[in-house]
């Protein structure tokens, strides 16, 4: 499992290299969604079910429901901490498939999911790859690894996305 520093870290580090200055106080303030899945772990009445309550893509709804209610509204603030809500979500259960696996998919189905060179599965557990990667790599920096090639990726989107606007702004004026 990873540590909470860890879940925090890997979150932060992911929306500064994301957002520009006016966003920083909202990644800071934000920050609780890396470890809110942890929720689960703690005796609390009936939650108490290590990495099933808390530890499913559907945690991921709400805050993605804000971003496109803002993408749609056109109000960028409350899509960004839409979407920064959701990427720390995310991150988290991405770091977790790594280290252990979680019940991703909950109230449907309580079957874990996991990295196949992680240590410790149900037996009912669903493994996506079949073979250990190599016997030597740390799953969890290999899950922190793609989080930012993820990261990656998205941030090409997001240039290409803007040139495109861009493109044709330009295209309008000249027309205009």
């Amino acid at each position: 499992m990873s540590s909470p520093i860890i879940h925090l870290l890997v979150g932060l580090v992911a929306l500064l290299l994301y957002f520009d200055d006016r966003h920083r106080m909202w990644a800071l303030l934000l920050l609780p969604f890396a470890v809110l899945p942890d929720l689960d772990h703690f005796h609390i009445a009936f939650l108490y079910d290590p990495r099933v309550y808390f530890h499913n893509v559907f945690m991921l709804v709400p805050p993605l429901v804000v971003g496109l209610y803002g993408l749609a509204t056109k109000r960028t603030l409350v899509r960004d901490v839409g979407f920064m809500a959701s990427f720390l979500l995310w991150t988290h259960l991405m770091l977790d498939y790594f280290t252990g696996g979680e019940a991703l998919f909950f109230p449907l189905t309580k079957r874990e999911f996991a990295f196949s060179g992680s240590r410790t599965l149900s037996e009912d557990a669903v493994v996506l790859l079949p073979k250990t990667l190599l016997p030597w790599v740390n799953y969890e920096a290999l899950g922190i690894v793609l989080v930012f090639f993820a990261l990656a990726g998205i941030l090409i989107f997001k240039k290409l996305v803007h040139l495109n606007a861009d493109v044709h702004e330009r295209a309008e004026q000249i027309e205009g």
